[in-house]
């Protein structure tokens, strides 16, 4: 369903949404709620972008298989982040369906190009809601075969 595409650059050069709320975190430049998500969590890398603090499970960032927490996501379609510009970066043009190129450094590897598209915050947060809602019935059923 999803298309991704991980390629390595040369040389290496904070949340886009909050799990399961599909908005932004506080910000005078962001006072809508965000219609699509990466599926990343984030906070500003003092050095060099934004690094990932989460992936939301069943997000694009997770379905790619290519990034993970820990990450540091430098840029954007070719555009390095800032703490002025994190956020608009990462919200892009808020369009479902739209796709943007990651630009990624991991600490062992280097950097990555990764190509993710948008979708809607409401789905994710629904997939959210869905995979906690399956890990409480796990629970439960373990629970109940020790009991016997």
């Amino acid at each position: 369903m999803y298309s991704h595409r991980v390629t390595p650059i040369s040389s290496p050069p904070s949340a886009i949404s909050r799990p399961g709320s599909g908005s932004f975190p506080s910000s005078s430049n962001h006072a809508h709620p965000a219609k699509t998500t990466l599926g990343l969590s984030v906070v500003e890398d003092p050095v060099s972008g934004a690094r990932v603090t989460n992936i939301a499970w069943g997000g694009p960032a997770h379905l790619s298989g290519a990034i993970s927490k820990g990450d540091v996501v430098v840029a954007v379609d070719g555009v390095p982040i800032t703490p002025s510009n994190m956020f608009e970066r990462l919200r892009g043009d808020d369009t479902p369906g739209s796709r943007c190129v990651l630009t990624v450094e991991r600490e062992v590897e280097g950097g990555v190009d990764v190509s993710v598209i948008r979708v809607s915050a409401a789905r994710v947060a629904g997939l959210q809601r869905v995979k906690s809602e399956v890990a409480a019935l796990v629970v439960a059923a373990r629970a109940k075969a020790l009991d016997g």
